[in-house]
């Protein structure tokens, strides 16, 4: 899950660089077509969709920065 998560969030940044964001408007997508979380990022999301029982809470990770100022888990 987390690979595709993270190929998909460089796909976006670097569309972005671009100009042409392909994500932009998928997060609120998503909050009004299925039953997420709206303060979550889009990413938290996907996870609440296709692991509906799955703790995230449970987890620990850390988190970085990337150069656009957006924090990935890893």
């Amino acid at each position: 899950m987390r690979g595709v998560l993270t190929y998909i969030e460089g796909y976006d940044m670097a569309s972005r660089r671009c100009g042409r964001p392909c994500l932009e408007g998928w997060r609120e997508w998503l909050i009004k077509h299925h039953q997420v979380g709206p303060n979550l990022a889009w990413w938290a999301q996907i996870q609440q969709i296709a692991l509906p029982d799955w703790d995230m809470s449970s987890v620990k990770t850390s988190s970085r920065s990337t150069s656009a100022g957006l924090s990935i888990v890893v």
